[in-house]
């Protein structure tokens, strides 16, 4: 569960990032980690990594392809669309992007905010607490930045903290008066067919496997394996969690936590000895 604020690897783009995922895993482990996806340098959550990348990182990287991403990312502006859910199927740098975009709850904003607000400070026809919490699923396809341009190109609800493709003067507003010190984008889960090429079934000799002479009953039992399934949940983070919680939006979480359980699960700090359990 990587948390807001860490690189995945060093690169020459984050030369200057202190705390990178890759090292700190190295460090402690005492052993290389190879992560199978990347998530930007401020979106937190799941994250899924090989031990060798003798093959194994690539496996998984296919099967990441086969199976779906869901990010929890918190929208500027109330739910104004027709349907609680839209899919955009926009291409990105001359590619296939897709991205399904769920409501999970909506915050209409405060009017009398709005009304004491200079009218200059905000270009938007929305009172600036207006929020929308979406699950957006990724399938097949994971562009540079691809949630934030498609819900701020297209949706015209850009993600709050999103200081490229936002508005400056929103994120400062939720900066100070809600504590969003970050970008609300968070990975909560990961869903990918298990890859059966990391434990062969004991017919699938390397003869065989080159030669495909595999019979109809193996065929079939390799598809059968195939239905196993990895699922990842990286709960949110207290920094989150803590803003979808506010006093002002107490309907708006409980709509939320009814929509998606899975917002409601406590994160498990290893630090603490508690190993996952």
């Amino acid at each position: 569960n990587k948390p807001a604020g860490m690189t995945v690897h060093r690169s020459s783009g984050s030369f200057g990032h202190k705390h990178v995922l890759s090292t700190t895993l190295k460090k402690q482990l005492s052993r290389k980690c190879y992560p199978a996806h990347r998530l930007d340098h401020r979106t937190s959550g799941a994250m899924l990594l090989a031990l060798d990348d003798s093959g194994i990182c690539a496996t998984l990287q296919s099967c990441l392809k086969e199976g779906t991403k869901t990010y929890m990312a918190l929208l500027r502006g109330y739910w104004h669309h027709d349907s609680d859910t839209v899919m955009v199927d926009s291409p990105l740098d001359g590619k296939v992007a897709t991205t399904r975009f769920t409501k999970l709850a909506t915050h209409i904003g405060t009017t009398d905010q709005k009304d004491n607000i200079d009218s200059g400070a905000f270009s938007s026809k929305y009172p600036p607490d207006a929020c929308t919490l979406v699950a957006c699923t990724l399938e097949q396809t994971g562009r540079t930045h691809q949630i934030r341009r498609h819900a701020a190109g297209v949706l015209h609800q850009p993600v709050l903290g999103d200081t490229q493709h936002g508005d400056s003067k929103i994120n400062r507003w939720w900066r100070t008066e809600r504590g969003l010190n970050r970008l609300a984008l968070h990975c909560l889960a990961l869903d990918l067919p298990a890859p059966t090429t990391l434990h062969p079934p004991p017919y699938m000799t390397d003869n065989n496997a080159r030669t495909g002479t595999l019979t109809p009953t193996q065929l079939d039992a390799i598809e059968s394996e195939r239905t196993d399934r990895i699922q990842i949940t990286a709960p949110l983070p207290p920094d989150l969690t803590c803003v979808f919680q506010h006093p002002e939006m107490s309907d708006f979480w409980s709509k939320a936590t009814q929509n998606e359980p899975r917002l409601s699960m406590d994160p498990v700090d290893l630090r603490g000895g508690s190993h996952g359990r």
